[in-house]
């Protein structure tokens, strides 16, 4: 079979990717022949970085360099890059670790009249960051979107791959929205329980949150078992949950 002969244009991200996934695999270079142009010695477009021997070897960026953790394909495509990599002996990069370094903050700033009003966010890194974040979420869709079945699908597509990541069965994830969305809808007047209860008994739900122990109480309680480990399920590891981590991570 005559190989289809490819001419990628730029050493850049998507570049160096195309590039890649067109010559990785032993069937995929017996289909294409490949050349990439690039202007200059330097690959990697965005994420280049090199030493300058005239500043001391100091590492200079082409641009700022941060990974999201949800870049899944980017993490997947690297990992598949080091392990085909024949490298040097005493090479200091032997895997992804030795590349990137986790970070869980982040400032977000908003512009307003005054300047710039910034808060610090910390993402979860463990697992009652991970349940303390699902209960929020949900109870700020009840507060937001005024919509209960929203405060249990959108956390429940958001946090899925994060509790298979720590090694969670995903019953832990709908006890906390559970915890987090269902039962804290009907505390909120303009959610459309809140609204449903009020127009059905004729009561305001703030005159019945002071003795709504229940719904007060549970979110509390999820919290409490999410940094004690109590009553959380581990994954099971099986065949068909490790393909989906495999898929995931």
């Amino acid at each position: 079979m005559k190989r289809r002969r490819v001419l990628i244009l730029g050493g850049g991200c998507a570049g160096v990717s195309a590039a890649w996934a067109l010559s990785s695999t032993p069937q995929s270079r017996r289909r294409f022949d490949v050349t990439l142009l690039q202007s200059g010695w330097r690959l990697g477009g965005k994420l280049a970085s090199g030493r300058n021997s005239a500043a001391s070897m100091r590492n200079e960026e082409h641009g700022l360099h941060v990974w999201f953790g949800f870049y899944d394909n980017a993490f997947r495509m690297a990992r598949e890059v080091l392990d085909a990599w024949e490298k040097p002996p005493g090479c200091p990069i032997q895997t992804l670790d030795d590349m990137l370094v986790p970070h869980a903050y982040t400032p977000v700033g908003i512009a307003g009249p005054q300047g710039y009003r910034v808060w610090d966010v910390q993402f979860a890194r463990n697992r009652g960051g991970l349940v303390a974040s699902t209960l929020a979420t949900s109870i700020g869709i009840n507060l937001v979107a005024a919509d209960q079945y929203l405060s249990i699908v959108v956390p429940g597509r958001m946090y899925r791959p994060a509790y298979i990541k720590m090694g969670l069965d995903p019953k832990n994830l709908s006890r906390c929205m559970e915890d987090g969305g269902t039962i804290t809808s009907p505390l909120i007047p303009w959610n459309s329980c809140g609204a449903y209860m009020f127009a059905t008994l004729g009561v305001f739900p703030l005159a019945y949150l002071p003795f709504a122990f229940l719904n007060l109480i549970n979110p509390l309680i999820s919290l409490i078992y999410g940094y004690t480990g109590w009553t959380m399920t581990p994954l099971e590891s099986n065949e068909s949950e490790s393909s989906e981590i495999e898929n995931i991570v």
